[in-house]
This record gives structure tokens, C-alpha cells and sequence, in this order.
């Protein structure tokens, strides 16, 4: 509103010299739970500020989650929310110089901006200049502040390693990212260990703020410019990259593919057999990824899992950031592996068409998206059993090798009948982009054969929130 309404030159010229996106709303089903707590429990005649009051202690799942409570600060890197897919395809559409990440902390805390303590949260990935650079911007915030008479402190906490968070996901894209904290009123007004909060106060900080970061952009522009320009060149060199697949899970590695994707980093092909540590990355079904790219930081942030943290607080922070070594995949750094074609989406997956069986179906579990198919097979009662031994059997395509966790579904024996239970297969199939095989008999050329007791029905799971 100040940057729409106010009529001064200091904003015509800051509107004239640069382009500013703003995020009202980054979470709004929290912020409507937020606003309806304090709306129906906040006093009419009488506002009470006791930090006991009902009003500023909102009941579970409280403010902080979306839609399906989740943190929207911790995923940026991730990208698990459609809300950050889409926020962070709109941030690499447009990589900007510098990200203020805005948020509010515990009630009997000051305000807090950057820098952070720079033991042990500083990236070896980012260059120093970006950390310079916070330095100089908080010399615009410290005159800001001290001119309104607010407390504030820096230097002391907080991380700026993780790239989950809405403050250290621009360092690793060639920008500034700056983290504020607010101590919280948590209503409209509340008592602290330093007084009275009251809403108007935390909202007076942050649009200080706010406006000191403007102008501290504006009047550091062309270093933002260098910065930028060393990030995305400095590193662009050497032969190493990281090979990444699973000769299973197609679906696993594909998620984490668009993932990268979505980050708009380079990934390859990888079109021959590799065997490295024991582990066979297979052509077809693994992919590399060069660390001597444009955005080489985010690529080694991603894949990095070094335990550096020198204290308790900063591995909370600081955890759990190694998307890479998360999702499972095997993956290994190699020295200058030959490329294939650069993947420029996701490739679809091949699901061969359905065909019936009157005997029995099976599906190969390791495949991640066979879990969301088999809860909906158990939804509509469907008889599903896992096998606990492997086993041989023949299919159209002739033998075939299933292991631990294979899905059998019988035709006999369920409360629909094979037409029904085909089309439902078929249709789940596609849907999820399962392989479903039919199989005609339950003589097994290998291990044991589908009327075994090493087949374990599998009840639906009853979870009680």
C-alpha cells in the first residue's frame, strides 16, 4: 500500500529504478486460521494483553501450516507444496537481486535482520560477497530502526545455510536473501519482557524495514549486479557431475528430475551402463547431473551431505537439506561421464495396455506410485495380498523375475466381478502410471507359487489423527 499510495519522490524514484514483486499471502489457510482465532477471541470492550489470555495462544493446528499443515518456510528447496512449485517458478522466471523474507518470532524477542551468526551457518557454496553484502544492507536497517526509537539485534542466531528457507533459497540463486524477524504480539496487543507489543508496532518494524531494503538495493545496484554475474560464471567450470537414478522406482526419480527442473539446473542423459560402488546405473533410467553449471551452488547444496554444524541449535537449522540423499536415489560424484541428450522435461512413462486375466494380476512394488494404488484398491475392498518371497513366473512377455513386496490381486474370491475388477485395475493403472500384469496361472517356474502362505493379505490401514 505505501508504495501504491505515498506520492513522495523517494517512492516515484525507487518505482522509476526498480521492479519489486510482493507475496501478500505466502500461506493463506494459515493466515485465515490466525485471523479467525484472534477475530473471535480478542475482548471487545477490554483488550487483554496478558500473555495467558485465550486470544494469544491459538489452539491446534494453529496459524503456521497451509492447507495440509505444512511449514511453508521449509520448502523452498523441496518443493512439495503446489504452492511453492508455483513460487518458485516464479521466482526463476524472474531472479531477482534481492529477497526480504518477513516472519515473526516469540513475543519477548526484539526484531531481528542479518546477518546471522557467522559460525557455522555461513555456505561454503555462496559466495563471501553475498555475505558482505547483508552486512552493508544492515546499516540502512540500523539507521531506519534506531531513527523510530525500535531495539533490534543481529549476529546472534538464525541460519543461512539451509536453502529450504525463504531467506537462504535467493543465496544459492545469485541474490541477497535477508531474513527479519518480529517479535510476535500475537493478537493486538500483548506484554513482553520489553513492554507492550502491540500489532501496530510489529507491523511499523517490518514496513521500516521494508522500505530500507528498497532503498538499500537501489543504492547498492550495481553491486547486486556483480554479484549476480560472479554466481552464475564463477563456477561454471571442471568435469565433475553426479550420476543419479534407480533401475525401480521410475516414478521416485522422475519426481526428483522435475525437481531439478523447477530449479532450472542442467540435467543429462544418461545413455550407458555404469558401475560405481557396486551400484549399476542403468542407460535409461538414471540421469547426470553437472556441478560445473550456472547454478553450480544450488546442484552441490542439493547433493551435499558434509555434517558441519558446530552446535546443537544450527543442526535443527541446518538438517535435513540433502534433497538429494532424502528422496533415497543412489546416486555418485564422477569425473567427466559422457552426456547424453540435456532433458528438457520429464519424460512420460510408458504403461503398456491392460489385458485381462481371469486368474490373477500382479505389480511390481518398488515402483513409489503403486503405494497410492494399492490404498485405493484396499478403498474399495479389493482383496490385495504382498509377497514375502520371491518368485519366477511366466507372463505374455515370457518369464519374468518378481521380488519382496509384489502385489498379487486374484480375480476369485472378490466382491466384484472380473469385468469390474478389470476396469478398476485398468483405470487405477493409468491414472497412477502403474504396470499391471496379468498372469494365468499360478504355477510358479521359480520360488513359490501365488497359493502360497508366503502371500500375506493386506488390511487397510485405520489412522486415527
Amino acid at each position: 500500500y505505501y508504495f501504491v499510495a505515498a506520492q513522495n519522490d523517494f517512492v516515484k524514484k525507487e518505482l522509476a529504478e526498480g521492479i519489486y514483486f510482493i507475496d501478500p499471502v505466502r500461506n493463506p489457510d494459515g493466515q485465515e486460521r490466525f485471523a479467525s482465532w484472534i477475530n473471535s477471541n480478542a475482548g471487545i470492550d477490554v483488550i487483554n494483553d496478558s500473555p495467558l489470555d485465550r486470544e494469544h495462544n491459538e489452539g491446534w493446528p494453529r496459524g503456521r501450516g497451509n492447507h495440509y499443515w505444512f511449514d511453508m518456510n521449509r520448502d523452498w528447496v523441496n518443493i512439495v507444496q503446489p504452492e511453492s512449485q508455483a513460487r518458485v517458478t516464479f521466482y526463476q522466471d524472474w531472479l531477482p537481486h534481492v529477497q526480504a523474507d518477513h516472519h515473526e518470532m516469540g513475543t519477548n524477542s526484539s526484531f531481528f535482520f542479518e546477518p546471522t551468526d557467522p559460525e557455522g551457518t555461513e555456505s561454503r557454496f555462496v559466495p563471501k560477497s553475498t555475505y558482505k553484502l547483508n552486512s552493508l544492507f544492515a546499516d540502512y536497517y540500523s539507521k531506519a530502526l534506531d531513527k523510530i526509537g525500535s531495539f533490534y539485534y543481529t549476529k546472534e542466531s538464525y541460519d543461512n545455510k539451509n536453502p529450504t528457507f525463504g531467506s537462504t533459497y535467493p543465496d544459492y540463486n545469485g541474490a541477497v536473501g535477508i531474513l527479519f524477524e518480529q517479535g510476535s504480539s500475537r493478537g493486538i496487543r500483548q506484554s513482553s519482557d520489553n513492554g507492550l507489543v502491540t500489532f501496530a508496532l510489529t507491523l511499523r518494524n517490518q514496513l521500516v524495514s521494508s522500505i530500507a531494503t528498497v532503498d538499500a538495493a537501489n543504492g547498492n545496484r550495481e553491486a547486486l549486479f556483480s554479484l549476480q554475474q560472479e554466481f552464475f560464471t564463477v563456477n561454471n567450470k571442471g568435469a565433475k557431475s553426479y550420476l543419479i537414478g534407480d533401475n525401480y522406482d521410475i516414478s521416485r526419480l522422475n519426481k526428483f528430475i522435475k525437481l531439478l527442473l523447477t530449479h532450472r539446473l542442467e540435467v543429462y542423459e544418461n545413455n550407458q551402463n555404469v558401475t560405481l560402488n557396486g551400484i549399476t546405473y542403468e542407460k535409461g533410467k538414471s540421469y547426470i547431473i553437472p556441478i560445473a553449471q550456472p547454478n553450480s551452488a544450488l546442484v552441490q547444496i542439493i547433493f551435499d551431505d558434509k555434517k558441519d554444524y558446530p552446535n546443537v541449535s544450527q543442526l535443527g537449522y541446518g538438517a535435513g537439506f540433502s534433497v538429494a540423499y532424502s528422496t533415497g536415489l543412489s546416486y555418485a560424484q564422477v569425473l567427466s561421464p559422457v552426456r547424453g541428450a540435456k532433458v528438457e522435461a520429464v519424460p512420460e512413462v510408458a504403461i503398456s495396455p491392460l489385458q485381462k486375466s481371469n486368474y490373477a494380476y500382479l505389480i511390481d512394488y518398488r515402483d513409489s506410485k503403486s503405494q497410492r494404488l494399492l490404498f485405493k484398491l484396499l478403498e474399495k475392498d479389493i482383496l490385495v495380498k504382498s509377497a514375502f518371497r520371491p518368485f519366477s513366473i511366466n507372463t505374455a512377455a515370457g518369464v519374468k523375475d518378481f521380488t519382496y513386496g509384489t502385489l498379487l490381486i486374484p480375480v476369485s474370491n472378490q466382491s466384484v466381478s472380473s469385468d469390474e475388477l478389470f476396469a478398476l485395475l485398468k483405470e487405477l493403472g493409468n491414472k497412477e502410471q502403474v504396470t499391471i500384469i496379468p498372469i494365468t496361472t499360478g504355477y510358479s517356474i521359480k520360488g513359490v507359487d501365488l497359493g502360497s502362505d508366503s502371500f500375506r493379505k493386506i488390511n487397510k490401514p485405520g489412522v486415527l489423527v
